[in-house]
């Protein structure tokens, strides 16, 4: 379930940190819960998405809202990580961008 469906990009993103963590993707929000994703991936949350330009914002308890603008090709599964620290990384899994 991690490489991109034909003509799509992927998005699969998991939470290391303690607590809860939303993430929104645009306008729309995914609470992913502490340590979803982490030690089994088929829990992450796991997306097909338009390639295309991202608005991400991530919301860490007690914590200003960080943002990232993430580019996905097609053919490419990035991946979002909520880490204990209370920063986040993405790192493309798959893929070559174009």
């Amino acid at each position: 379930g991690m490489l991109p469906e034909p003509g799509k990009g992927r998005l699969v993103m998991a939470n290391a940190h303690s607590q809860n963590v939303v993430i929104m993707i645009g306008k729309k929000s995914y609470t992913l819960k502490a340590g979803q994703g982490v030690e089994d991936p088929k829990k992450a949350l796991n997306y097909s998405v338009a390639p295309g330009k991202y608005d991400l914002t991530i919301k860490f308890p007690g914590k200003a809202p960080q943002t990232e603008k993430l580019e996905i090709a097609t053919g490419t599964t990035w991946a979002l990580f909520a880490l204990p620290t209370g920063e986040y990384l993405t790192n493309q899994l798959y893929g070559s961008a174009k």
